[in-house]
């Protein structure tokens, strides 16, 4: 057993000298080599990834957490297949490395089940996609690139947009990061204004303090006016930043709702000699100038708000998004558990493409979260999708009811007036009298009617 040990230990030190780039991970998915080439590919010493577990992804909050999500071999792997995917590591720098990488699964020879996992990298081939690699791993790979572009525009804030309907969008929000004004997002329940504004925030001059949201449709009045109070006395006086958060920016979130003492309180603040130095961000589902309409906002703090209005498209108009959207939600939730999921069987995603989303992003989160707690298998299956998708899938199907159509009432009573009078004349052998009469109303009253109905008199049959 001593042998074996130093045995063990010259193929680590063997493996690890090598400059060819490797590592090897266990079963646990944690990090036992990054050999000398891995140093110099990526510029992190060993001794800061050895140890880390690979959680299958595309992100983190640091570096390095996007480095050993990059490591990561996809499910299969732990299968015992190999594996030869693209992957998008990051140096210690945040600079994207496009890379290959090959996995080799050992097994345990009596049980089958593998216990450690080699994986060489090298460079990536070109074109791309002449790398044969399964759909949902291209998906990854996709991913990965797609977010290391946006990182290097927006910083580390995670953000997915790559459909023409996000282009302004991206735009947007690049400008807003380099300048200080107030920024108002509209948008559907859903699409994500409250994430965006804090991609705004944590990419320009206020990243170092805080982002305070405020729901104002929940907040009671008192809390809502305690919380303003305090975050414009510290943005305003320095010497009073010790007594609360130091924040950068305030987000409104349905700001319609707001009360007006409140609204006065934040108009008479920016508008006075000193202005707090604090940033505004504020959200609503309609047009805040219909709210100034409906005097529920005054037009004095629409004014203040609405420097930047960036209006978020709502999933339906981002398919392309769709599915990098739905493998970002499931990789993020790979990054809270043990658990591991690949990707989505492609009947999930043809699924997903027909579905109209009314909950926009947030719907998509807690259906890929959910699915992924009930996913038993290396990808999630349309079996896994949870009780709310089907049910509101069905019920996309069934057509809306017919709109009631008008009734003309005045019309069809002159119609079936005129119908009668003309069946009493006809009876009566055109006898006003006696018609008038026959349909229980006096004479004059019958020449009233007809005159009105434009029915002809017309001289009594012989």
């Amino acid at each position: 057993m001593k042998r074996r040990k130093t045995q063990t230990g010259n193929l680590t030190r063997l493996l690890g000298s090598g400059s060819t780039p490797l590592y090897v991970l266990n079963a646990q998915r944690r990090v036992l080599v990054f050999n000398r080439g891995c140093e110099e590919l990526t510029g992190f010493p060993s001794d800061e990834v050895v140890g880390q577990t690979c959680l299958y992804g595309s992100g983190g909050s640091s570096a390095l957490e996007e480095l050993t999500a990059g490591m990561s071999p996809p499910p299969n792997v732990f299968q015992g297949e190999t594996a030869s995917v693209p992957a998008y590591l990051v140096n210690r720098d945040g600079k994207s490395l496009p890379q290959m990488l090959n996995f080799f699964p050992f097994c345990d020879g009596e049980t089958g089940l593998v216990t450690h996992i080699l994986a060489i990298v090298s460079p990536l081939p070109q074109p791309p996609a002449a790398v044969d690699a399964t759909a949902d791993q291209q998906l990854h790979a996709e991913l990965a690139a797609l977010r290391s572009q946006l990182r290097s525009r927006f910083g580390r804030q995670s953000i997915v947009c790559n459909s023409p309907a996000t282009v302004r969008l991206l735009n947007q929000i690049e400008l807003a990061q380099h300048c200080d004004a107030a920024v108002h997002l509209t948008g559907e329940m859903g699409t994500g204004k409250e994430h965006l504004a804090r991609v705004i925030h944590y990419g320009g001059d206020f990243k170092t303090r805080a982002f305070v949201p405020l729901d104002c449709r929940r907040s009671a009045p008192s809390e809502a006016d305690r919380t303003v109070s305090q975050l414009l006395e510290t943005a305003t006086d320095p010497a009073a930043q010790g007594l609360g958060v130091t924040a950068g920016s305030l987000f409104l979130r349905h700001v319609e709702h707001l009360s007006r003492d409140v609204q006065k309180r934040i108009v008479k603040a920016f508008r006075g000699e000193f202005p707090p130095t604090l940033r505004l961000f504020s959200s609503s589902t309609c047009e805040l100038s219909e709210a100034v309409a409906e005097e529920r906002l005054l037009p004095e703090l629409e004014q203040l708000l609405t420097t930047m209005t960036i209006e978020v498209p709502p999933l339906r108009r981002r398919p392309e998004d769709l599915p990098l959207l739905a493998q970002y939600f499931l990789e993020e939730t790979n990054r809270e558990g043990e658990k591991q999921v690949g990707g989505f069987g492609p009947e999930v995603l043809d699924l997903f493409k027909a579905y109209n989303w009314p909950g926009n992003v947030d719907e998509l989160s807690k259906v890929v979260r959910e699915a992924h707690q009930a996913a038993a298998g290396e990808l999630i299956q349309e079996a896994d999708l949870p009780f709310r998708f089907r049910t509101g899938f069905d019920a996309q199907k069934i057509p809306p009811a017919e709109p009631l159509r008008p009734i003309p009432l005045e019309q069809l009573l002159s119609e079936y007036e005129t119908e009668l009078i003309n069946q009493a004349l006809s009876q009566c052998k055109r006898n006003k009298s006696q018609a008038a009469d026959l349909l229980g109303v006096n004479r004059a009253r019958l020449y009233r009617r007809m005159e009105a109905l434009g029915i002809e008199e017309g001289e009594p049959d012989k």
